[in-house]
């Protein structure tokens, strides 16, 4: 199984308050460290890890290098693809950049910033994998929707830091009540 990824890039943030308030992300990288099958076969409950570092452009979703994950053929139940983020530093897996339109109509550089070993599933209630056919595990991660809790109005009021909009654990982190889910 081929590991593929999709990205959202695009929304209007929370327009009850405000007129303009136009939120995009263009470019980042999220590096990987771990990608997991899990599923049903029948009687038999089947596990497969990858462990291996890997970046996804966010803007193509394209993954270097790619990840490949050996499933034995078979007709699988309750299926969940696991990705796990890479935590070893200081340094952010997730990184996200984008503008945002504020309600005085300037557009702003945003930056997103996420360093946390969390894990991105994908959940299928049935997979058949056939013999000899490579399959696609797609997972889609969706940064507007990680914004859904921040209002327009959060945004207007955020601080620059030369010039851009930090969302990051130290910057803005009462934000920060939002933890990236698929």
């Amino acid at each position: 199984m081929k590991l593929a990824v999709t990205t959202t890039s695009a929304s209007t943030v929370s327009k009850s308050s405000m007129a303009a308030n136009d939120l995009k992300f263009t470019s980042g990288s999220i590096t990987i460290r771990e990608v997991v099958f899990d599923g049903d076969n029948g009687n038999t409950s089947v596990s497969r890890t990858r462990e291996q570092v890997a970046v996804i452009n966010y803007a193509t979703g394209v993954i270097t290098p790619e990840v490949f994950v050996s499933v034995p053929a078979g007709t699988y139940t309750s299926v969940n693809l696991g990705i796990e983020l890479q935590d070893v530093n200081s340094t952010p897996s997730v990184i996200i950049e984008g503008t945002y339109t504020n309600s005085d109509d300037e557009i702003l550089p945003i930056r997103f910033e996420f360093n946390s070993g969390e894990v991105f599933e994908a959940n299928a209630s049935s997979v058949v994998l056939a013999e000899g056919t490579d399959v696609v595990g797609k997972i889609t991660f969706d940064a507007i929707s990680w914004f859904s809790t921040v209002s327009a109005g959060m945004l207007d009021e955020a601080s620059l830091t030369d010039g851009t909009i930090i969302v990051s654990e130290t910057k803005i982190r009462t934000y920060l009540i939002l933890l990236p889910t698929v």
